[in-house]
C-alpha cells in the first residue's frame, strides 16, 4: 500500500512537474527580490541620521482613469490591489459590433471598446472618484460606497459604482455584454442608460471623428469590470491575463501560481514614465521649433524625478527591472508603444502631429524595423516587501524609487496595430 501511495503521488508530481517549477521559480523570484529590498532598506546612505534627498529618485506623480480614455485623476497616495492601482480602468466605453455574426456563440462579442484614438473629445470629459467610508461617518451598514463623476462643458453626473450596486445590475443578464478590447472578449456590466446618454451626446459632437464612428456614437454603452459579489461564479468574474511573455515568474499569483489578470486597460496595469524622458523629447522638440508638450500626453500611472545630484538619465528606465517604492516591488516588463493618442490635447481633445513625429527619429526600437515608437514602461505587481506591514501597499507622491535589478530593455515582439 506504501508503495502504491508513493507511486501514485510521484505520477502526480510528474504530471504537474511543469506547474511545481513554476511554483518554484515564482516564490524564489519574489524571495529573492524581497531580501534585495531589504538589504536596500539597511543601506541607506545617510548624513546625520537623514537620507541624502538629492541623489534619490522620487515618485512626482500618481495617476488613475476611473473611465478608459477620460481624463486621468491626480491622486496623492495610492494603494495597489491584485489589479494594479485601485479604482484605475475599471470602466470603459464600448459600441455595438457593426457586422456580428449571429450564428449560437456565447462568447462572441456583442460589442467593442472605444478610446480617443476614434473619439478625441473624450479627453474632455474629466472624472472624479469619491469613497465614502460607512465606518468614517458613523453609519451602521458595512459596504463602501463609491461615486464616479463625471464633467464636461459645466454639465455633470455621478453615478453609483460599489461593488453591491454593481452586482445587483449583473444579477440581470440583460445588463450583461460581452465586449472586445484588442484581442481578449471580456464579460462586462452595463451602468446604464443614464451615463450612456451622457457620454454620447458629447462623442456625437467630435469635430475631429469619422461620419461612421458618429453614426455608432449614438449607441454607446458605458461598462464595468464585474463585481467579485457573485458567489464565484466562474462565468461572472473578470478574467483578463496579463501576456505571460513578458513578464518574469515573480509576478504569477502567489498560490494558484497563474498569470494575473489585467483591468480594461491596454494589456498591462501599470505605466511608468520619468521626467527626464520628457524633458529629452521636449529639448528636441525646442530645436526643431516646435511646442513642448506635458506628461498627461502619454497618460501614465506612475511618474518618477530624479533629485538634483541623482544623476538619471533620459530612458533610463527602459533598463530597470525591478523597483522597490515604500513597501511595494513592481517590475518592469516592456516598453509602451505610443499611439495617436498621445499626440491628442488631454484637456481640449485637439489634435496634433507631435510626439508621434520627433519620437519617431531617436525611440524605434523594435528589431524588425517596425514603426512602433516608445514613451514610458509596462509594469506589473510583484508584491510587498513586508506582507505584515499595516497599509504596506500604499505608494504615495514623494516616497522613494529604488532600483533593485537591471536589465535588457524589453520591446514588443511584434509591431503594434493602433486602432
Amino acid at each position: 500500500a506504501t508503495l502504491i501511495a508513493s507511486s501514485s503521488l510521484c505520477l502526480f508530481l510528474w504530471n504537474k512537474k511543469d506547474h511545481m517549477r513554476r511554483i518554484w521559480n515564482a516564490f524564489f523570484g519574489r524571495r529573492s527580490l524581497r531580501l534585495l529590498a531589504l538589504q536596500n532598506n539597511n543601506d541607506k546612505e545617510t548624513k546625520n541620521g537623514e537620507v541624502k534627498e538629492e541623489g534619490k529618485m522620487y515618485v512626482s506623480g500618481l495617476f488613475i482613469y476611473p473611465v478608459k480614455s477620460l481624463q486621468s485623476l491626480p491622486l496623492t497616495s495610492t494603494k495597489l490591489d491584485s489589479f494594479g492601482f485601485e479604482n484605475d480602468r475599471r470602466i470603459m466605453i464600448v459600441r455595438p459590433v457593426p457586422s456580428r455574426t449571429y450564428s449560437y456563440d456565447p462568447n462572441a462579442a456583442t460589442h467593442r471598446f472605444v478610446t480617443q484614438r476614434q473619439c478625441p473629445i473624450l479627453a474632455t470629459i474629466s472624472t472624479n472618484i469619491q469613497e465614502e467610508d460607512p465606518k468614517e461617518v458613523g453609519m451602521k451598514r458595512k459596504e463602501n460606497t463609491i461615486t464616479l463623476s463625471l464633467e464636461c462643458e459645466g454639465k455633470t453626473l455621478q453615478v453609483d459604482i460599489s461593488p453591491k450596486t454593481i452586482a445587483q445590475k449583473q444579477s440581470s443578464p440583460s445588463s450583461i455584454i460581452k465586449a472586445s478590447l484588442w484581442d481578449d472578449v471580456v464579460t462586462v456590466v452595463d451602468l446604464g442608460d443614464e451615463i450612456a446618454a451622457f457620454v454620447s451626446n458629447i462623442m456625437q459632437r467630435d469635430p475631429l471623428a469619422f461620419k461612421e464612428d458618429l453614426k455608432s456614437f449614438q449607441y454607446v454603452r458605458v461598462v464595468s469590470m464585474l463585481s467579485n459579489n457573485m458567489n464565484n461564479n466562474a462565468q461572472l468574474q473578470h478574467s483578463r491575463p496579463i501576456n505571460a511573455s513578458y513578464i518574469p515568474p515573480s509576478a504569477f499569483t502567489k498560490w494558484k501560481c497563474s498569470v494575473p489578470d489585467t483591468t480594461l486597460n491596454d494589456g498591462f496595469p501599470i505605466l511608468v514614465t520619468s521626467e527626464s524622458s520628457l524633458d529629452d523629447v521636449n529639448e528636441r522638440l525646442k530645436k526643431n521649433g516646435k511646442d513642448e508638450i506635458e506628461m498627461n500626453r502619454f497618460r501614465p500611472n506612475l511618474v518618477i524625478r530624479g533629485g538634483a545630484k541623482s544623476n538619471m538619465k533620459p530612458f533610463e528606465e527602459d533598463t530597470w527591472k525591478a523597483i522597490q517604492i515604500n513597501n511595494v516591488i513592481l517590475y518592469i516588463v516592456k516598453g509602451c508603444p505610443r499611439c495617436k493618442q498621445s499626440c491628442t490635447n488631454q484637456e481640449t481633445g485637439e489634435r496634433y502631429e507631435e510626439p508621434l513625429e520627433i519620437l519617431s527619429t531617436f525611440r524605434r526600437m523594435n528589431k524588425n524595423g517596425g514603426d512602433d515608437v516608445y514613451f514610458g514602461q509596462n509594469v506589473v505587481f510583484i508584491g510587498l516587501v513586508d506582507e505584515n506591514q499595516k497599509g504596506g501597499n500604499l505608494i504615495r507622491v514623494g516616497d522613494e524609487v529604488k532600483v533593485l535589478t537591471r536589465g535588457k530593455a524589453v520591446w514588443d515582439m511584434e509591431e503594434v496595430q493602433a486602432e
